[in-house]
């Protein structure tokens, strides 16, 4: 088992759902699946909604003639999206980590990191559990 799969079974499973659930609201903006809220004005310039602007806002620029959607492209980022989740920035970037490997090495298969991490806590309980009857019995012999 890798570092990274180590790390993300150690987290707890609100953690991990923030985490989870910021990049798939990443994805289905970046795929454009998914659209801020928020309204044009008449000058064609994009604000976000109420919902929408907290998080990464206070940094960018606000729309103009010749950028009128700077705040769009900031509501499809990671950073925003991980506001809107609740999500911690280190524990989302090392679960993004982890599916990235799980893509990898399951190529052309539907990936579900709920599905592998259950599978992969399991597989960790019963080796603990094995490891503890081997020690046992050896214990038991000295």
């Amino acid at each position: 088992m890798d570092n990274v799969t180590r790390e993300t079974l150690k987290l707890d499973d609100a953690q991990f759902e923030r985490a989870l659930a910021a990049i798939n609201r990443y994805r289905r903006r970046q795929a454009r699946a998914e659209h801020p809220e928020g309204e044009f004005d008449s000058g064609g310039r994009w604000y976000p909604s109420a919902r929408e602007s907290h998080g990464v806002m206070h940094r960018i620029r606000p729309p103009s003639l010749t950028h009128p959607n700077s705040l769009m492209l900031a509501c499809r980022s990671l950073g925003h999206c991980e506001a809107i989740e609740g999500a911690d920035h280190r524990i989302t970037l090392l679960v993004q980590r982890w599916i990235k490997h799980l893509e990898s090495t399951h190529v052309g298969e539907q990936v579900d990191p709920r599905v592998y991490r259950e599978a992969a806590k399991l597989e960790v309980a019963t080796h603990v559990s094995e490891a503890g009857t081997v020690r046992a019995s050896r214990r038991a012999r000295l």
